[in-house]
């Protein structure tokens, strides 16, 4: 497990322990080991680490990446994927799950987004996590290979957009009025963790894509979060919501054609249909992600 101490990463450590697997993760920071859990301190495009942290290994989740820093963005997103990889291949692996994001689509006119989707992306980040991604659709003889694209990946410390319902101030209250009826696009990391580690077992013939998100909710927007929110502080049954103000759906869109030359309209959906048809199930749907917040 590579970025195992992050937000999705440390949930997969957790849902492996619980079905009785020793973890090993991979860590540029030092941590001491657990119960049944190795650390390894060392950096994803370190070969001489690579080769002994996944010495032995059954399955392999690459969680880590790159996120902030541009400059370091390619090498750790693609070339430490392609350590990974080759180490991988070398020990005969079988199940490897690649965390990827859905900004790879970056700039798209459909309104709804599949696996199917061409890629356009923008930005250094989005550009390194796509390269990653073809590097792993190449395949492990002999593995099962998935590659996953969550949306924005939320939890009790990073409420996401569901901070503005929380912390209701002016500035929320402004923000909400400009993006109000555009897609949040939440996912929490817990169903993230849970999609990683549902392929386990199952037998792909190539590398499969899936978005993991929870867009098919129509709720899933700043306002129908707000309302949601607001309706479980109050102990309100959901049917009994109280949508806020908000400017229409194109505006939003404009003023960020004006500052940042690009961007997708807000109602642009990414679909877990596919993820769904293999039989995955969100246990942290909308309601059960705010009312979390709301307790």
């Amino acid at each position: 497990m590579t970025g195992g101490t992050g937000m999705v990463g440390r949930r997969i450590v957790s849902a492996l322990l619980e079905i009785g697997y020793d973890v090993r993760v991979l860590s540029r920071q030092y941590h001491a080991d657990e119960p049944n859990v190795t650390h390894y301190k060392g950096d994803v495009s370190d070969e001489s680490i690579l080769v002994k942290f996944i010495a032995g290994a059954e399955s392999v989740f690459h969680c880590a990446a790159e996120l902030n820093i541009s400059s370091a963005m390619w090498q750790a997103n693609v070339i430490g994927t392609e350590q990974i990889l080759k180490a991988c291949r070398a020990e005969k692996i079988k199940y490897f799950c690649y965390m990827s994001s859905a900004g790879v689509v970056g700039r798209t006119n459909q309104k709804i987004i599949t696996e199917d989707t061409l890629c356009h992306p923008q930005d250094d980040y989005e550009h390194s996590k796509l390269a990653a991604e073809k590097l792993v659709k190449q395949g492990i003889n002999g593995a099962s290979v998935v590659i996953l694209r969550p949306t924005n990946v939320i939890d009790s410390d990073r409420p996401g957009a569901l901070g503005l319902a929380i912390h209701a101030n002016i500035v929320s209250r402004l923000k909400l009025f400009i993006k109000g009826a555009e897609c949040a696009h939440i996912v929490h990391a817990d169903d993230v963790a849970a999609a990683a580690v549902f392929f386990m077992g199952k037998e792909f013939l190539s590398p499969e894509c899936f978005f993991v998100s929870c867009d098919h909710e129509l709720l899933n927007t700043y306002a129908g979060l707000w309302a949601l929110y607001q309706a479980a502080k109050a102990g309100l049954p959901a049917g009994k919501l109280n949508f806020p103000l908000c400017l229409p759906i194109f505006v939003p869109y404009l003023v960020r054609k004006m500052f940042r030359g690009t961007g997708n309209k807000g109602d642009v959906r990414y679909s877990s249909d596919k993820l769904i048809s293999y039989g995955f199930y969100f246990s942290c749907g909308l309601t059960e992600i705010v009312r979390r917040f709301a307790r």
